[in-house]
C-alpha cells in the first residue's frame, strides 16, 4: 500500500516536471516552422544533433542554457517566444 502511494506521488511528479518541457517543445516547433526551418536544418544551425533536437521539440528533454541561446540567436527569437507558457 505504502510502495504503491510513493509510486502514484513519484508519477504525478514527474508528469508535473515534463509539463513546462512540452509548452517550450511546441514554441520551438512552431518558431522553427515560421522561419522556414526543417528539423535537420534547424539542428545543424543550432549545432546539435537530429535526435537531441527532435527530443527538445517533442517536449521529452530541455536544452542546456548555452542551447537555449543558440536556438533563440538561430530562430531570431525573443525569451518569450522561447517560453512563453512554461
Amino acid at each position: 500500500m505504502v510502495l504503491s502511494l510513493l509510486f502514484t506521488i513519484d508519477a504525478i511528479q514527474v508528469a508535473t516536471y515534463k509539463a513546462p518541457f512540452k509548452a517550450a517543445g511546441k514554441n520551438l516547433s512552431a518558431l522553427r516552422s515560421k522561419k522556414g526551418l526543417t528539423q535537420e536544418r534547424a539542428a545543424e544551425r543550432i549545432g546539435i544533433s537530429l535526435k537531441y533536437y527532435q527530443a527538445l521539440e517533442g517536449g521529452v528533454k530541455a536544452p542546456a542554457f548555452v542551447t537555449l541561446c543558440r536556438i533563440r540567436r538561430i530562430l531570431d527569437a525573443s525569451w518569450n517566444d522561447l517560453l512563453h507558457g512554461c
